[in-house]
């Protein structure tokens, strides 16, 4: 069974799911296609993992140099980046 889109995607990250809801509100016929779970490289492999791992490290880090320093009522997160 043959199927005719207006427009196929590949990729279901964030830009691709913005262009096929546009063009499908516009009364295009829309396929998106991936090989890979949906969400797209950012959301499952890059941007928001690795934004999850370096904050962790970063907790940990503050966490050890406070406790190297002095106590933790000296040390405050406010203002630190």
């Amino acid at each position: 069974m043959e199927k005719r889109y207006d427009l196929v995607i590949v990729g279901t990250g964030t830009a691709a799911m913005t262009a096929a809801m546009r063009v499908r509100a516009a009364g295009w016929s829309v396929a998106v296609i991936d090989f890979r779970p949906f969400g797209g490289t950012c959301a499952l492999r890059g941007c928001d993992p690795k934004k999850m791992l370096v904050s962790g490290a970063e907790v940990i880090d503050f966490a050890s140099a406070c406790a190297r320093t002095a106590s933790l009522e000296s040390c405050t997160l406010i203002g630190r980046h």
